[in-house]
């Protein structure tokens, strides 16, 4: 897919994403290439995208890499177990 989503190189992506993030208040530690794969990971999951279809999706050769995406926080399960009508 190089070349085909972005016009520009990695390297260049990143000046790019550094720039526009020192425009906003996210912090210079989340501002990076892995950060954006990670959420994109996270929203394919969350429309119940097959976690393999994920693997292949992020070129990930062993699915134990992806399936760390699916870690979640406790404020999350609640609004998960809320929505169920479980709580």
């Amino acid at each position: 897919m190089r070349g085909k989503v972005f016009k520009l190189k990695c390297q260049n992506f990143y000046v790019k994403m550094k720039t526009i993030g020192n425009k906003t208040d996210v912090s210079e530690d989340r501002l990076h290439l892995h950060v954006l794969r990670h959420t994109k990971a996270i929203e394919l999951i969350n429309v119940g995208i097959p976690l393999n279809h994920i693997q292949y999706y992020l070129g990930h050769a062993i699915v134990l890499n992806t399936s760390i995406c699916l870690s979640v926080t406790g404020k999350e399960l609640e609004q998960v177990i809320e929505e169920k009508g479980l709580i």
